[in-house]
């Protein structure tokens, strides 16, 4: 079977993103001596079966049915499109449905990004056993086969729960009808176990017993055990774990479910997308959700809080490579931060540069007298902060290539890493434990040049230290994962990103052949 011209011939081939389908086809039935793949009624069914299988990733097998329809013994444009969809399956299951740069661009670093996925290679290993050639395909990172198991166990066995109506605040400890509600819909994911009800209930009855007096609590009281499960769900969902039944809560509480499952189905394609970017040895960021964790062979040997850009400053979305790390860092203040934060308040008072230990300089690092600027139409020139534990990059700053001017860094505010919503900077990342990072990343180092580190640390001076084959760094968004035990956890969406996403899968689900 010889391939050149396929497309004037067969018409309606699917096409490839990361591959020439073309040169894909022609290699799949060289390595089958050009012999037929689809007139074997087995493994027809075979590739029937794993196409079916991708709902369970959140893809659409309505994307490859003409494999439904052919029928054994096909024609060669029959034969050769069934070839097409199993290659583009293959694609969508190891990068993603969609093209991500047309819908969530990300910014890669050449050095840092790696080659696109062996779609060709996987398809051939289907040649001995085309579920072996899926289960390559199939993202192996943990974050994407625990929420793909939270998906299929929440569209499979879906919890049955009322709405919660709308109503006042129930703070731990108060009555409210509502309770009874809630309580069944804890239990209902698991927040709240039955066995944790009856314990609860054991406890009420032996005070009883011990002050026959006293009232035992309702049924539609807030207690404990209660709060402690509601503070939990509250903790999966961005929310302020208090235990307090407020409006927030109460919306991501009666969220529908086929809302959940489509935001779940979402964030399976985001995983596929970092899954196809992300190297052995990689940091990577979730500007959502505010976690960071660090990868090593596909296993997570650190993790830690971050705090990252607000809606209005978005942390951007990229790929690159640590390559340095500034000790002792001083901080020129951002351009941004310069025009919209400081220059007013600076006009408003010029004592603002002493309060804060600014100091103005020109793009040569020349000291300028603020007195003698005119601040409503200041010209070139820098603000600047020197090293110090008030400085807004802390102790160490982590450096690697982009055109946004962010980094990842340390921060003397570390009070604010206890909030729930995070994403209140200025774009760059704040990093808690930020010294338990560069001291993982130092100790790669030989015995000599630690010791270096060490110096130049204690010595409360500004120093760059050079990272050879730093671990890779993926600044990323994705707004579902799930927990140790399987449940569904849902980010507030701060840079509002689903809602395009969704809509992007719903057009796909209504015309099946746009990409």
């Amino acid at each position: 079977m010889q391939t050149p011209g396929l497309a004037e011939t067969c018409p309606q081939l699917a096409q490839l993103r990361t591959i020439d389908i073309e040169t894909a086809l022609y290699a799949l039935y060289k390595a089958n001596e050009f012999a037929p793949l689809w007139n074997e009624q087995q493994r027809l069914e075979a590739l029937r079966n794993e196409l079916a299988a991708l709902a369970d990733d959140g893809l659409s097998p309505a994307d490859y049915s003409f494999s439904q329809q052919v029928s054994e013994s096909p024609d060669i444009c029959a034969e050769l499109r069934t070839s097409s969809e199993y290659l583009l399956a293959l694609e969508h299951l190891g990068s993603g449905r969609l093209d991500q740069q047309a819908h969530e661009p990300i910014w890669r670093h050449e050095d840092a990004t790696p080659a696109p996925p062996p779609v060709d290679e996987w398809a051939r290993k289907g040649l001995r056993n085309l579920n072996a050639a899926f289960e390559q395909a199939r993202p192996d990172l943990g974050l994407y086969q625990d929420l793909r198991a939270a998906y299929i166990q929440l569209r499979d066995e879906p919890p049955e729960y009322q709405i919660i109506p709308p109503g006042d605040l129930v703070r731990p400890g108060e009555a409210d009808p509502r309770v009874s509600l809630l309580a069944a819909r804890l239990t209902g994911e698991d927040y709240l176990s039955e066995a944790q009800q009856k314990e609860e209930t054991s406890a009420e009855e032996t005070a009883l017993l011990l002050n026959p007096e006293s009232e035992p609590e309702p049924a539609t009281t807030l207690n404990p055990t209660l709060a402690d499960a509601l503070e939990r769900f509250q903790e999966n969902h961005g929310l302020k774990a208090d235990g307090v039944l407020g409006p927030n809560t109460l919306a991501a509480l009666n969220m529908p479910l086929e809302e959940r499952l489509q935001i779940a189905r979402i964030n399976l394609e985001r995983l596929r997308w970092i899954s196809a970017l992300l190297l052995n040895d990689a940091l990577l960021v979730n500007n959502a959700l505010n976690q960071l964790r660090h990868y090593q062979n596909d296993e997570i040997v650190w993790q830690t809080k971050i705090i990252t850009g607000r809606a209005a400053r978005e942390t951007p979305l990229l790929v690159s490579q640590l390559d340095r790390i500034t000790l002792n860092p001083d901080w020129t203040v951002p351009p941004t931060i310069r025009k919209e934060d400081m220059f007013p308040e600076i006009r408003k008072d010029l004592a603002y540069l002493k309060r804060k230990n600014l100091v103005v300089i020109d793009y040569q690092g020349n000291r300028l007298d603020p007195e003698t600027i005119n601040w409503n139409d200041p010209p070139g020139l820098m603000i600047r902060q020197p090293p110090g534990p008030d400085n807004p990059l802390g102790q160490v700053v982590f450096r690697f290539a982009n055109p946004f001017a962010v980094y990842l860094h340390d921060t003397p505010d570390r009070h604010l890493f206890s909030r729930a919503q995070r994403n209140i900077s200025s774009g760059c990342v704040r990093v808690e434990g930020a010294d338990e990072l560069a001291d993982m990343l130092f100790s790669r180092m030989d015995t000599a040049k630690q010791k270096r580190v060490e110096s130049l640390r204690s010595s409360n001076n500004t120093h760059q230290v050079a990272v050879a084959d730093g671990p890779q760094i993926i600044l990323s968004y994705w707004t579902a994962e799930a927990d140790d035990q399987g449940r569904l956890i849902l980010a507030q969406d701060p840079y509002r990103k689903d809602p395009a996403l969704l809509k992007a899968f719903a057009d796909m689900q209504s015309a099946p052949d746009a990409l």
